[in-house]
């Protein structure tokens, strides 16, 4: 009994031991070995025994800079006490479910580089967003037991927490070149920012989806309307998921690559709706045939896959090559997004995406323009109006339909370095998330939809896909007291 309870005592002060932060030992010199059993009184990580008394509980992340971030608690062994370590980068797209480069780079790094991995521990380390590179032989590399190292070219030692060595796939000569990665940015993130982000998309998805059904439950609207709602509802799932969900490995991409597949979308599901709005301001009258919300659906859809299609290729080819990494995409290398800091994202999302929003919004002006001065119904339209809330209200709701405002959430790229500038576009990054709260207040609470949605008839009106009649008449609900039938499908477009 008595050898029993000794027994019993010794468990309790090495659990007590294990539980909190090792002492004497840096972070930076910790692994994660949550995924090790524990086999005779230590834990074996590549080939080396660990005793507990090494190990501990954390319930943190620490990143570069040495700001904390709190995750689920886990155990963390301090490797690097019992032997040299290296930090080794890895892509996002690569890393395991432990927080580590997977099987695949640590082997291809013994196997090509067994300078770097000879009687040394692996650390895994991940890419920065204003990381610098330096490609270079092992000849210039002084690499110290302590885990720092030198560059003989530049005559300057390297911290360990602030460098990683990647090796470049695409090299000529893998078994004699390594990339020098170094950290020159400290990453901090603002969690009330954070949670404010996340409760706006949330309710402006909520919003979403209350204006999609209640879309639905009106037939006589427009489809195209609705389908951008809901490329947009799903972009802001997908923005919470690629942003905050902390996907590693093949999940980062594919979250990635459904962001860019329906941010797309919406935008080619605007360009669509504002090309109705344009015929409808033009002609008052005009319907579109019935085929014509297939032949939309063709367009959207067959260029959402086909830019999508080309962003896989070029990252599937280049996407982890750091000599070209300035022109590719690179979803998954850094974040689960586009690389935000090159020539990439421009090129296969932010250029085409601004010439589509330019375009638009120079139609709308010349359209308003033509139209004003040619068209005497509008005019007649637009007397009715019952006061200048009305006039006001009836423009923002065109403004919101074409999806203008979507350059001010791209101007930013063009300014990244102006301070002054980028706190005031923050007001259109916000706006931009709650865009489902702005289209529920502007196309839902309305006295016309409301009452539509109280005295709906039993009977299904005639609905034609995409037909302009499907937006409400530019007047019908301005002047509510003027309309001679209530339920009669409006001529125009629906705003």
């Amino acid at each position: 009994m008595g050898l029993q309870l000794f027994h019993i005592v010794i468990v309790l002060q090495t659990l007590n031991k294990a539980w909190g932060s090792i002492p004497g030992c840096n972070y930076s010199d910790t692994v994660d070995i949550r995924h090790i059993p524990l086999h005779n009184g230590t834990y074996n990580y590549q080939g080396l025994d660990i005793p507990v008394h090494l190990t501990g509980m954390y319930n943190f992340e620490q990143l570069m800079g040495g700001y904390q971030v709190r995750v689920k608690s886990h155990l963390r062994a301090c490797v690097c006490k019992l032997r040299p370590c290296v930090r080794v980068c890895c892509p996002r797209n690569q890393i395991s479910e432990n927080g580590e480069c997977g099987d695949k780079v640590r082997m291809e790094l013994a196997e090509l580089q067994p300078y770097v991995t000879k009687s040394r521990i692996v650390q895994s380390d991940r890419f920065g967003f204003c990381d610098e590179f330096f490609e270079m032989t092992y000849d210039e590399l002084i690499m110290f037991e302590d885990g720092n190292f030198g560059i003989q070219s530049q005559n300057w030692t390297m911290n360990k927490d602030s460098f990683c060595l990647y090796v470049n796939h695409f090299s000529s000569d893998l078994s004699k070149r390594v990339f020098v990665v170094r950290h020159k940015c400290h990453e901090n993130q603002n969690w009330q920012e954070a949670k404010l982000e996340i409760i706006i998309v949330v309710a402006s998805s909520i919003c979403s989806i209350l204006t999609i059904t209640v879309y639905f439950i009106n037939r006589n609207r427009n489809l195209n309307f609705v389908c951008y709602l809901i490329c947009m509802f799903i972009h802001h799932i997908m923005w919470i998921v690629t942003r905050y969900g902390n996907l590693v490995n093949e999940a980062c991409t594919i979250a990635g690559y459904t962001r860019y597949f329906f941010a797309v979308g919406s935008i080619l599901w605007l360009v669509v709706v504002s090309h109705q709005i344009k015929k409808a301001l033009m002609s008052m009258g005009l319907h579109d045939p019935r085929y014509r919300f297939r032949v939309y659906s063709v367009y959207v859809w067959v260029s959402t896959a086909f830019l999508t299609g080309v962003l896989i290729v070029t990252d599937r080819m280049w996407g982890n090559d750091l000599t070209k990494l300035e022109w590719t995409p690179s979803v998954g290398f850094i974040q689960c997004w586009l690389y935000p800091y090159n020539w990439g994202i421009f090129i296969y999302f932010v250029g085409p995406i601004l010439f589509l929003n330019i375009f638009d919004g120079i139609r709308l002006s010349l359209t308003i323009k033509h139209v004003v001065k040619t068209n005497k119904n509008v005019k007649k339209s637009i007397a009715k109006l019952s006061s200048a809330r009305q006039t006001y209200l009836y423009i923002l709701r065109i403004y919101v339909m074409m999806g203008v405002s979507w350059i001010l959430d791209l101007l930013p790229y063009f300014f990244r370095d102006n301070v002054v500038l980028q706190k005031i576009f923050w007001i259109a990054y916000y706006y931009h998330l709650s865009m489902g709260i702005v289209i529920f207040v502007l196309f839902v609470l309305k006295r016309s939809t409301l009452r539509i949605l109280i005295k709906r008839p039993a009977a299904p009106r005639s609905f034609f896909p995409g037909s302009l009649d499907e937006y409400e008449d530019v007047h019908v609900d301005v002047d509510e007291s003027e309309n001679e039938d209530e339920d009669a499908p409006a001529a125009g477009c629906e705003l």
